[in-house]
């Protein structure tokens, strides 16, 4: 789907797939939930990205004591800086996914791991930490994280109760991964929504200073600039005047699902696959080889008929 300059100029589906049909959004699920800590923050349950964490939550202690643990921030969490040794990315690190997933409790299982770092310094691709930071958004809003994104997010968005799932235990019961399914369109509107600022149809739906806040760079993950749960890669565009850098910000899952804001050329868009696991990223080359290089042809011979002024 691609919707450029407030109107949706493509919308194609293929294999089966259609309009009305879910998609698992994988590690997408993660711009979520930093959505809704915003919202949370927006709203005065949060104090701010400054608030500490461990305050939040319920556990009376954590191994691997550390007097590092206390100075653990929402920022921290939600840049994927918090210190702890979780890093999805390393077949050593024991806060990877793969082993956090098999505990009973995802949140103490990740505040339980040691401290590798001092907090909001070095930034390692750590999905426990999305865990931690859903389960503090709960208890201070006194919400399951899918009712209260119904009740301010979604449901303000349009977006049906009936045409999302998210089963959220947190727990090594749950065999979805914490993950939401959403419609392609429902995507779209997340996209757009943080595009223009937070708002939809003219309502602000979240504040316009967590919309660019939560998109600018905190952290640098995997070499790649971070923000707050979304990615700020950029990508190598082949045009006759030789290759261009666009940045973009994206919301993505594991497998090809993508939302891109490109905020150079007004446009959002998304991809949803079937690519799980795969080391390519079909999209990416989607982007920058046809997609983006069609509408700097098409910007450019806007310029050059446009008749002076």
């Amino acid at each position: 789907m691609l919707y450029q300059r407030g109107k949706l100029v493509l919308e194609e589906y293929f294999y089966g797939y259609s309009a009305g049909r879910t998609q698992q959004l994988r590690s997408a699920t993660k711009s979520v939930v930093s959505a809704l800590a915003g919202i949370a923050i927006d709203r005065g349950a949060l104090t701010g990205v400054s608030e500490r964490v461990l305050p939040l939550l319920s556990y009376e202690s954590y191994d691997h004591p550390d007097p590092r643990k206390p100075a653990m921030t929402l920022d921290s969490f939600l840049s994927m800086s918090s210190g702890l040794d979780c890093n999805d990315h390393s077949s050593t690190s024991p806060g990877r996914e793969t082993e956090i997933d098999d505990k009973p409790d995802w949140v103490k299982a990740t505040l339980d791991l040691p401290m590798i770092n001092d907090p909001g310094t070095k930034a390692y691709y750590c999905s426990g930490g999305v865990a931690v930071v859903g389960r503090a958004v709960e208890n201070a809003v006194h919400m399951r994280v899918p009712e209260f994104a119904q009740a301010n997010l979604f449901g303000p968005l349009g977006i049906a109760r009936s045409n999302w799932t998210w089963n959220y235990d947190l727990t090594n019961a749950d065999k979805e991964y914490s993950q939401i399914h959403l419609r392609p369109r429902d995507m779209l509107k997340l996209g757009i929504l943080f595009a223009d600022g937070g708002r939809w149809h003219g309502h602000q739906i979240i504040s316009e200073s967590w919309a660019r806040t939560s998109i600018a760079e905190h952290s640098h993950v995997d070499n790649t600039s971070y923000g707050y749960f979304w990615w700020r890669p950029w990508l190598n565009v082949e045009t006759p005047a030789g290759p261009q850098h666009v940045d973009v910000a994206a919301a993505q899952g594991n497998g090809g699902q993508k939302i891109y804001l490109v905020p150079q050329y007004d446009l959002v868009a998304v991809f949803t696959a079937g690519g799980y696991n795969a080391e390519s990223t079909p999209p990416n080359t989607i982007m920058a080889k046809i997609i983006l290089p069609a509408l700097m042809g098409a910007t450019s011979r806007a310029k050059v008929s446009s008749p002076p002024r």
